[in-house]
């Protein structure tokens, strides 16, 4: 009787250890203070490595994303850090700006559950039933060898 106890107290208290997952750029093994203004874009690939994600408009920003999360079971993920290093480049590809972004910087974005109203194709009970009509014509029946 003690050992079912033991054994369902021990995996009662495993099922509450979290799960911790890092995720992205590990900013514990490299020095970002290293980066400094005017230097190059190959230099910021020599001391960081490529970046996570780079921006959409002519690749003057390389951002460098890391994140830890915590989950416990079946509860939702909690997000313990979250660091964002961007690096911005003037015209001629030197650094012009380097900028941390933490956790508590990071605003919450919270999807709207009504609706979306699209724009585009619209369907009707008449569109379904005639809506074939005319599109498909007879094929020439195939010519023998």
């Amino acid at each position: 009787m003690k050992f079912f106890f033991s054994f369902f107290a021990a995996l009662a208290l495993t099922a509450c250890t979290p799960t911790i997952d890092n995720r992205g750029f590990d900013f514990e093994l490299v020095k970002a203070e290293q980066i400094q203004k005017g230097q190059t874009k190959q230099d910021v690939i020599n001391i960081l490595g490529s970046p996570s994600a780079t921006s959409s408009f002519k690749d003057k920003a390389w951002y460098y994303v890391s994140r830890r999360i915590s989950t416990k079971s079946f509860f939702a993920p909690d997000v313990q850090d979250n660091k964002v290093l961007a690096i911005y480049f003037d015209t001629s590809d030197r650094v012009e700006k380097v900028e941390h972004v933490t956790k508590d910087n990071v605003i919450n974005v919270t999807p709207n559950k009504e609706k979306t109203e699209t724009s585009g194709y619209e369907t009707g009970v008449m569109r379904e039933v005639f809506g074939n009509f005319g599109r498909f014509g007879t094929t020439a029946p195939k010519k023998g060898p």
